[in-house]
């Protein structure tokens, strides 16, 4: 199914892993499980998490081993924002509008994306 940011923004690496963990609140992915749930290769989910972890949008929950478990961090401004939009998003467009868009997997990306307008990563 086609998420209401991927409708107007686009299809990327970074809105499927945000959209496909946004409902799990309460859960700890590692980056297999994030990659599984976001439809995107493992190769793909690992730079991405990485982003995502600077841009302070998910936080290390635990570490199992050697394996990093991580979950939405819900205290970050862009977070809240996201859910809002995506609400907003969804009322607006209906639920019929999502559901006629398939769903298809992006490629693996090896190169990094550039940080979005406004938005700049901690030294």
């Amino acid at each position: 199914m086609a998420e209401p940011f991927e409708k107007v923004f686009g299809d990327t690496s970074e809105l499927r892993v945000i959209e496909s963990l946004l409902p799990n609140r309460n859960r700890d992915f590692n980056i297999t499980e994030i990659a599984e749930e976001s439809d995107i290769s493992r190769q793909a989910a690992i730079p991405v998490v990485k982003k995502l972890l600077q841009w302070n949008l998910l936080k290390i929950d635990s570490k199992r081993g050697n394996v990093y478990y991580y979950k939405v961090n819900e205290d970050s401004d862009f977070i809240k924002a996201f859910r809002e939009i995506n609400s907003i998003i969804t009322r607006i467009l209906g639920e019929k509008e999502l559901l006629s868009r398939p769903s298809q997997p992006i490629p693996a990306c090896n190169e990094p994306t550039s940080v979005p307008l406004g938005m700049t990563l901690p030294s």
